[in-house]
Formats: structure tokens, sequence, C-alpha cells
């Protein structure tokens, strides 16, 4: 009710695709600096966090590139990993994050 009374429209996401498409929304800021409340790419990956998976991969907003977000806690019960397949510069200390490592990642 609060949301209509101050004339805002609230969507509720009833397809992949539109999930989505709020999800690649450049307008995320709006909501969070207007109203103090998550973006949507945010409650986003806490469910995807809670689910327990390890990670996604999705288009950056700004560049259209490929981008990953990992969540290390997710690999401790896991047999999934992520490693660094090209040369590496020296000062790289791991190439590997799995269910060993995950720890130094967080």
């Amino acid at each position: 009710m609060k949301a209509k009374n101050l004339g805002l429209v609230v969507k509720i996401v009833r397809s992949a695709d539109q999930l989505v498409k709020e999800l690649q929304t450049s307008r995320w800021r709006e909501w969070p600096m207007g109203y103090d409340v998550p973006s949507p790419p945010q409650i986003f990956g806490r469910i995807v966090l809670d689910a327990g998976i390890e990670g996604i991969l999705y288009d950056s907003v700004l560049t259209n590139a490929p981008c990953s977000a990992t969540y290390p806690q997710n690999l401790q019960n896991s047999s999934s990993y992520i490693e660094l397949d090209d040369p590496c510069p020296p000062e790289v200390i791991q190439r590997r994050i799995d269910s060993t490592t995950f720890k130094s990642f967080i």
C-alpha cells in the first residue's frame, strides 16, 4: 500500500524474460537511492547465494561484456571449482577456488 500511496508502480515478475529485463535495466539505482531498499539485482544475488549456487554468469549492464559473480562459501560442500586456465602474473597466489581453498576468498 505504501508504494501505491506514493504513486509508484510495483511490478510482479511473471516470466523469465521479464526477470532478465528487470535484472538488466540501466535504471537499477532508482529504488535503492530513493527508498533505501535493495535493487532487483541485489535481491536476485541474495536468492542465488541462499540457494547454494556457486556462481552465475551475466552480461554487464554498462558494457554488455560477460561478467561472473562467485559465491565462495557455496563451494564448501561442492565438487565444483573455478580455475584460471591462462598464464597468471607472478603475484597471483591462488589459481583455483574449490572446497579446500574457498575460505581464502571470503
